[in-house]
């Protein structure tokens, strides 16, 4: 709670330099990164833009050539992110991949912001040298979802401050569906994350395997976009288990269909 509101003072603080120079045409807060409306970090621009909107001047940066708004998305987000204003805010919040094997994506924050922060996370126990370097030389702070991150970015060289700030999540939707008052039969494990073999699906069929084997009362659900070769060493991996009630899909799902699953 006390990161969050230290970020919130910054955010005010250079609103309030904005009014105190009569200039409230300027940016407070640029929002830096790429749009999937659906799930994974291209769906955080739109909960951060949704939820400071109403208080702070926020302009959209894309960082890469291809942004997937969803239909159903509010006219007044899409508004704010389709906008032509490259303006420097004075508060540039980073959110996506800071680099790759396929381009250094850092660069798109914009040198002119007073503060720059990055809002970074990773699924491992070291942060690549490519990203602390960047990290430490290119930002101010740094945000990550999990308090547990902060030994794991501070081991692996981090200099600048860190703080926790926990992803923002919209549940009105989820909570106007009556709860269930009785399991489903057979009974279902869900699960939604891309193919791709951080991800450790094999993992998770490997400990589903060894409680449940092929009980027909219960089944897996594995429901996925992306696949950089890991499906088919899943795929593999179940019928080396002999597992029948595993299933697996490969798609993009709505928030309307997250609702319904």
């Amino acid at each position: 709670m006390f990161e969050i509101k230290i970020l919130l003072v910054f955010f005010f603080l250079l609103k309030a330099i904005n009014i105190y120079n009569n200039d409230l045409e300027n940016v407070d807060l640029s929002i830096v990164g790429y749009i999937l409306s659906s799930d994974g970090i291209g769906r955080m621009p739109i909960t951060l833009i949704d939820s400071l909107k109403d208080n702070l001047n926020i302009n959209f940066i894309s960082s890469r050539s291809m942004n997937l708004i969803a239909p159903e998305t509010p006219h007044e987000l899409k508004e704010i992110i389709k906008k032509k204003n490259d303006i420097p805010g004075n508060l540039a919040l980073f959110t996506d991949i800071l680099a790759s094997k396929e381009s250094v994506r850092y660069e798109s924050i914009p040198e002119e912001s007073i503060i720059k922060i990055a809002y970074s996370m990773i699924e491992g126990s070291v942060v690549p040298h490519e990203w602390i370097e960047a990290l430490n030389l290119k930002f101010d702070a740094v945000v990550v979802p999990d308090s547990w991150l902060i030994n794991v970015y501070k081991k692996s060289g981090l200099k600048i401050p860190i703080f926790v700030l926990p992803l923002i999540l919209n549940i009105e939707d989820f909570l106007k569906v009556p709860p269930k008052t009785n399991p489903n039969k057979p009974f279902v494990f869900g699960n939604t994350m891309a193919f791709i073999q951080r991800k450790n699906h094999i993992r998770l069929v490997q400990a589903f395997a060894k409680v449940f084997k092929n009980l027909s009362n219960v089944k897996l659900y594995i429901s996925g976009r992306m696949t950089e070769g890991s499906l088919k060493l899943l795929k593999d991996k179940i019928k080396e288990l002999d597992l029948k009630n595993v299933i697996l899909k490969l798609q993009l799902i709505s928030q309307k269909k997250y609702i319904l699953i």
